[in-house]
């Protein structure tokens, strides 16, 4: 009897967990049952937390109801050795799951007490059966019959696990061979149960292999060593051993088999070569062709690969095979080179395939590509391996890949082995060839020394080495931490773009790189991040973004040297990262050329407009061709390269913007791009187009503005202005005529720091009347004032932001040298000769009068010391 439970507690008691299922088994202490149970769960799925197994001498009356447990076993009384076994597995909710393996463990305790009741039957028949044979005579022609012999009583000398038999006559029906079961023949696991090797008159399994294998069955050979397709369920996983016993008549003719099915012990495994039967003549056999000496090197190296051969396989394995494949393995050791041995099972049901490999090469990857090859390639249905791994300078590995659909053509093992060596082949290795093949021998070489073991293994599952190429090309030209480096691309079959950021020494969080590429018109889909270990602990952190863009269609190439530019200028803060950068992408605009649209609308905005900087760029974006007319439109008029037709140039714009404006339907948008063009024609002077002392163009950009032609500008209107916009600073300066004096403050009023200077401006002109004709005023606003800094930094950058200041003034303003004016050099100017600028000391500039005096100087300014007053000179202007 059996007594099967499975359930789950319902809460945790008497040590059970009731996050887990139990089963529990009650039935007779049988060999092998509590290793065919756990093998039978986990083949269900279903991983094993707890397990106990006690065995204990039970009484039972007739009715098979538990009398008692006494202390020990007793005969005749009824007492028996019975499993308790208890099992804690996964939490199983489903009811049929629950039967299902219910019915697997029934099937299971089946199996193990048909072979425990039939096991001496089985040793019984294969006793008789070698009886009878080697009493026979006749059979001493037969191939191999004596060592065949040998081989059945070192089966029965413990070596083998007999787990089912049965007997078949081969018959014709309806001319083709049947293999037919002789009834009442079946013991063990070949009873009637349901499985391919059962039929209740013919082996199916036989039935349904080709009619060419089919004719092997008549090769008058006393045994047939093979697999079976049937996997055991008892005592060990894996598939089982078939052992064939022909039945040979008279004549020499093959009528029929005896089948036995079950598993080598241990003891096969571990025993020399020279002890077992039929293995021993095939060792023999390899040494005597190998042709090599006694107790020579080669011989003694034979033997050891004999030795250390799949042990199955050599019970298998056809003696010619056997001599190519030990010959083979022989020379692995001077070539170490990835090798394939292919054997095909004579029935076509498996394929042994063993697979050496450099050992420095082969890991839990390379035996999983390994196999994926093999199974595509041998049209697999499914694939077992083993591995060893010794001080060999290769290692081994061998599947056992089992198909349905054989192939009548041998596989083309040179074909898969180069197949399995690029699949397994490190990706190091495919780098090395693609930096000398992109960069050149010496080069690639010398990339390669920096860069070939710097990337991380989820790195190489990501990217192909030609990819890893670009990426080593821009670390390359990474020098120092804080250093970045970036790539815009398309990936094949993607409809999305990519952009990669390298960033030296520290990872770029994503709240700092997600708002700059969203305001550039990008939505950030997913962000996958690598690390590059360099040499030492230097680090550099690749960001690869995938994005999607309303674009269109980008003609990429033109676009990411401009894209590359502005985003590493956004982000090293050099331009502000606002709505106004969508314009590079919508209309392949630089960072520059921005920068103009953008001075004009914080102009607008401080001359206090209703428009937001962020719904003035959102009207340039939506318009982006009459965004691009307007830098043409202020590029004509300031393009320092002659033009004879600059005005005639600048009407046309005027008009052709006109004209578009008619096609525009928002009202507001209508406004702001006529208010912009206004202020453009309105622009006087412009330090755009100059350098610096490098040759650099200046990150800041001074306008000069003829107030009388600006719209809509608030009262009093000063005769002239000069507007200074950077990310870093902006800055005004009111004049109320040619000859003006006034002083510069550093203002805190940062959204409206032009109405503060107007507001100031009037009282200065009447103030300064004594002095000079007119007054003026100027101011600045700081915008990356250090975070939490203290009073010194906070001042340094002031300070900074002044002389940046007033050097944008001097870059517009004439200069007088030996009494002749001079104009300042690549600006065009829309006006008369302007050499008059004065400042003086104002609210937070008290004591920056000497350093506004040594910036005049820097630039030779004709006023000199007097540039600015209240400083160690004290040069008075009234006198």
């Amino acid at each position: 009897g059996v007594a099967i439970r499975v359930f789950t507690p319902h809460e945790d008691r008497d040590g059970w967990n009731s996050s887990h299922s139990l089963v529990q088994v009650v039935t007779r202490d049988d060999p092998f049952l509590f290793d065919s149970l756990t093998m039978a769960i986990n083949r269900e799925g279903y991983p094993i937390h707890r397990a106990m197994h006690p065995v204990l001498a039970v009484s039972r009356n007739a009715a098979g109801q538990l009398q008692g447990i006494p202390d020990t076993a007793s005969d005749g009384n009824g007492n028996r050795f019975e499993s308790f076994i208890h099992f804690e597995i996964d939490r199983i909710d489903d009811e049929a799951r629950v039967d299902a393996l219910r019915q697997s463990l029934l099937e299971t305790i089946g199996q193990v007490h048909a072979v425990v009741a039939d096991f001496g039957a089985m040793r019984n028949k294969l006793q008789s059966i070698l009886a009878t044979e080697e009493q026979d005579t006749k059979r001493a022609s037969l191939p191999d019959f004596t060592e065949s012999c040998a081989f059945l009583r070192w089966l029965l000398d413990d070596n083998f696990v007999f787990l089912g038999y049965r007997e078949h006559l081969l018959e014709v029906v309806d001319g083709e061979d049947q293999l037919a079961i002789v009834a009442n023949s079946a013991l063990g696991i070949l009873r009637k149960t349901p499985g391919p090797d059962s039929d209740d008159s013919y082996c199916q399994s036989f039935s349904a292999l080709p009619p060419e294998v089919r004719r092997l069955a008549r090769t008058p050979e006393l045994l047939v060593i093979t697999r079976s397709r049937s996997e055991s369920r008892i005592h060990r996983p894996g598939f089982m051993d078939y052992i064939g016993i022909r039945i040979i008549d008279e004549r020499g003719a093959v009528t029929g088999e005896h089948r036995f099915l079950g598993l080598y012990t241990s003891m096969a495994y571990t025993r020399e070569t020279n002890s077992i039967p039929i293995v021993r003549r095939k060792a023999e056999y390899v040494i005597t062709e190998s042709r090599c000496k006694p107790n020579s090197h080669t011989a003694r190296a034979l033997t050891d690969i004999l030795e250390n051969y799949p042990r199955d396989e050599l019970f298998q394995i056809a003696d010619e095979e056997l001599l190519g494949n030990a010959l083979g393995i022989l020379h692995l050791q001077e070539r170490q080179k990835t090798t394939l041995f292919i054997r095909r099972d004579p029935f076509g049901r498996f394929y042994s395939c063993l697979v050496y490999v450099p050992r420095d090469l082969f890991d839990t990857r390379a035996r999983a590509l390994i196999g994926d090859v093999l199974m595509h390639r041998l049209l697999g249905d499914s694939i077992e391996f083993s591995v060893k791994i010794s001080e060999s300078v290769m290692a081994r590995a061998h599947f056992i890949v089992h198909t349905s659909q054989p192939s009548d053509m041998p596989p083309a093992a040179e074909a898969i082995t180069a197949e399995i060596t690029g699949a397994i082949r490190p990706w190091s290795h495919y780098l090395h060839d693609a930096l000398v093949e992109r960069c050149g021998e010496t080069e690639g070489d010398r990339l390669f020394r920096l860069f070939g073991g710097s990337f991380r293994a989820d790195y190489q599952e990501s990217y192909p080495p030609p990819v890893a190429v670009d990426d080593i090309l821009l670390l390359d030209s990474m020098s120092a931490p804080g250093d970045i480096a970036m790539e815009l691309f398309h990936v094949a079959d993607d409809e999305r773009l990519h952009f990669k950021l390298f960033s030296a020494g520290t990872p770029i969080p994503l709240s700092n790189a997600l708002p700059m590429l969203e305001n550039m018109g990008l939505r950030v889909i997913e962000e996958h991040p690598s690390i590059v270990h360099l040499s030492g602990d230097q680090r550099t952190w690749i960001h690869d973004f995938s994005l999607q863009h309303d674009v269109g269609q980008l003609a990429l190439d033109d676009l990411k040297p401009v894209f590359k530019d502005a985003f590493a200028r956004i982000f090293r803060g050099d331009v502000a990262s606002d709505g106004f950068n969508r314009l590079t992408l919508r209309a392949g605009l630089g960072w520059r050329r921005i920068n103009i649209l953008r001075t004009y609308a914080s102009y607008l905005k401080q001359l206090g407009g209703t428009f937001s900087m962020e719904y003035i760029s959102q009207a340039l974006v939506a318009n982006a061709p009459l965004a691009t007319r307007l830098i043409e439109l202020f590029e004509t008029r300031f393009d320092p390269t002659e033009n004879d037709s600059r005005q005639a140039d600048t009407d046309r714009i005027n008009q052709d913007i006109v004209i578009a404006l008619e096609a525009v339907a928002s009202l507001d948008e209508d406004r702001i791009i006529r208010s912009l063009c206004a202020a453009i024609n309105a622009s006087i002077r412009t330090n755009y187009y100059q350098t610096d002392a490098a040759g650099n163009q200046k990150n800041h950009i001074a306008i000069k503005f003829d107030c009388g032609l600006v719209p809509d500008m608030p009262e009093p209107r000063p005769r002239f202005e000069i507007f200074v916009y950077s990310t870093r600073f902006e800055g005004i300066h009111l004049r109320g005529g040619p000859v003006a004096r006034g002083g510069l403050r550093w203002s805190d009023r940062a959204e409206d720091f032009r109405t503060e200077i107007l507001g100031l401006v009037k009282a200065q002109m009447v103030k300064n009347a004594v002095i000079v004709p007119t007054g003026s005023k100027g101011g600045f606003v700081a915008r990356q004032l250090p975070v939490d800094g203290d009073r010194e930094q906070i001042l340094a950058e002031g300070v900074a932001c002044y002389r940046l200041f007033i050097s944008s003034l001097l870059d517009i303003t004439d200069n007088i040298v030996a009494g002749a004016i001079q104009p300042p050099p690549r600006v065009v100017r829309h006006d008369a000769d302007d050499p008059y600028l004065v400042v003086a000391a104002d609210k937070g500039t008290a004591t920056f009068s000497d350093i506004a005096n040594e910036v005049a100087g820097q630039y030779g300014f004709w006023l000199n010391d007097a540039f600015a007053s209240g400083g160690s000179v004290g040069y008075d202007h009234k006198a």
